[in-house]
């Protein structure tokens, strides 16, 4: 990780952006020079836009400029190189704002030079279909097409490469959310993907910047190493190109911040401190094993799958009727391309954790275990119940 004169590199960009400037005041060409681009003039942004950056803290507003500032150099010389930026913070901080702020601001400042409305600049993505679904943005697997990221690097088939390289042309940022869940082996693939498409084998990422997002205090990689477990013997360590900006402003409204401030205590207490009495007194307040009237109906968390049948077909029997078993059928392709059933009975562990059977019924609610259309909101975690939708 990187951090040596990266705070003084963003404190030295000026105020001032011409897509948020105000309409009366003039845009200072010592910012950086701007040329017309196809005849199109740099424009103020929507309503919507221009409301989210004024809601920016001068933290939030000092990353958002320095990249804006990077991006309007890109324009005006191909060979500006590209900088890789760790955005982390706390619960409440803002890092969901901001990058959505960022986000729109470089594919508006890159749409004036490309092409075609529909070419690709920003290419988004988390480690899970949720977290893809709620940025708007796609899985890292499902987008540079990642089966099996372990090392060594197994490049892309020529016909898939085609399809991502036309797909990504003028692709020149991406953000990854959840970075904490990624780990060393995923990094290499994912810089590895992005060399192959843009042909570019001898740069990092392909060339392309990258804005990294999340916080390692969360959830870590399911396996793997983190991206801070350095391995010292490592010929490349792609993340220590990274600098860190982290935010510090809790940003949430008032109800809110009280339980964010407890957030961030306990995201940073050590294995064998204590947690304040205050704190422990905020979340034993909010227990309702006691509480006779919950709403039995709510999503309940266990640690264990056992428990988490248990509860489900406690609730199935006792609120729903007429219930369905539907079992599982395992198929293959013969020699001949016919549809074969596979003879040996199906093990939940050896396929991909679905379960042999389920039972359903009208009123009962079914989680998606597994990604199935991301775009669509289709993802794991999502929850249907018959005749109307949720989701957690």
């Amino acid at each position: 990780m990187v951090e040596d004169n990266f705070e003084s590199e963003i404190l030295s960009e000026p105020n001032c952006i011409p897509d948020f400037a105000p309409a009366q005041s003039s845009v200072s060409n010592t910012f950086v020079n701007l040329p017309k681009l196809h005849n199109v003039e740099y424009s103020t942004n929507t309503d919507t836009d221009n409301t989210s950056y004024q809601s920016l803290n001068d933290q939030q507003r000092k990353l958002f400029r320095y990249i804006s500032s990077w991006c309007y150099k890109k324009t005006q010389d191909e060979n500006t190189p590209p900088f890789y930026i760790f955005l982390s913070g706390g619960a409440g901080t803002g890092k969901s704002l901001l990058t959505k702020c960022i986000k729109t601001e470089v594919e508006k400042i890159f749409q004036t030079t490309s092409p075609s409305p529909d070419c690709l600049s920003v290419l988004v993505l988390a480690f899970t279909g949720t977290a893809a679904f709620n940025i708007h943005g796609q899985t890292i697997h499902s987008a540079l097409s990642i089966r099996n990221f372990r090392m060594p690097y197994i490049p892309l088939t020529q016909d898939t490469l085609n399809t991502l390289t036309i797909k990504y042309e003028r692709l020149i940022s991406s953000i990854i959310d959840e970075i904490s869940m990624v780990n060393v082996e995923m990094l290499s693939y994912i810089s590895c993907r992005l060399q192959q498409i843009k042909g570019r084998s001898s740069q990092p990422f392909g060339n392309v910047f990258i804005l990294a997002v999340g916080d390692f205090y969360r959830l870590p990689p399911i396996i793997g190493k983190p991206l801070f477990d350095i391995d010292p013997g490592a010929l490349v360590n792609l993340w220590s190109l990274f600098k860190k900006w982290e935010l510090q402003q809790i940003m949430r409204q008032k109800n809110d911040h009280q339980f964010a401030q407890l957030l961030n205590r306990i995201r940073t207490l050590q294995k064998g401190h204590n947690i304040q009495e205050s704190d422990q007194k905020m979340l034993l307040d909010r227990l309702t094993h006691k509480v006779l009237n919950y709403p039995q109906d709510a999503m309940h968390i266990y640690s264990r799958n056992s428990d988490v049948d248990t509860h489900n077909t406690y609730m199935l029997n006792r609120y729903c009727h007429n219930i369905k078993v539907i079992h599982a059928l395992d198929v293959y392709y013969d020699k001949q391309g016919q549809q074969r059933k596979l003879k040996q009975p199906l093990q939940f562990a050896k396929h991909c954790n679905l379960p042999v059977k389920i039972e359903i019924a009208v009123g009962a609610r079914i989680m998606l275990t597994k990604n199935l259309d991301v775009s669509d909101g289709l993802v794991a975690f999502y929850v249907r119940r018959n005749g109307h939708e949720e989701t957690k």
